[in-house]
């Protein structure tokens, strides 16, 4: 099955850097359940949902999911600055020339992909601020899966 951004497909890896100099790629989180979100500081719906993001990854990181945020087009200063406000915990990789949002076809912000274990997309949220219970029941649908 060819990766696409649909749903029931493998979802396309993409590897990008972290604001602490390191790599990561979607392919490597197999194994892992993902929450994939597309984010900007400056968009008021992506702040608004970033403490329960927060939350749900302390929460269910030893269940095997990880929250990993994609900042759309900042600099590595931008988003550390960033998650050091908002006290992320979670991993961030930066797509600062927008490969990323185009391979996913993001077109708005945030865009949140529910990835399962075998790395396919199982729920797709376009727009937020996502509350903490939705998020959660979300993973809750992803560890059955």
């Amino acid at each position: 099955m060819q990766a696409s951004t649909r749903i029931g497909a493998p979802a396309p890896d993409i590897t990008l850097g972290t604001p602490d100099g390191k790599t990561i790629s979607v392919a490597s989180l197999k194994g892992r359940a993902v929450v994939l979100n597309f984010w900007a500081s400056w968009c008021p719906p992506c702040r608004a949902e970033m403490a329960a993001l927060n939350q749900v990854d302390r929460d269910y990181r030893a269940r095997g999911v990880m929250v990993l945020g994609i900042n759309q087009m900042e600099s590595a200063p931008v988003a550390a600055a960033f998650m050091r406000e908002q006290q992320l915990q979670f991993t961030v990789a930066l797509d600062t020339d927008g490969q990323a949002t185009r391979l996913y076809r993001v077109s708005a912000l945030p865009t949140t992909y529910f990835i399962d274990k075998t790395g396919v997309i199982r729920d797709i949220i376009y727009g937020g601020p996502m509350t903490r219970p939705l998020i959660e029941s979300k993973v809750t649908a992803l560890l059955s899966h």
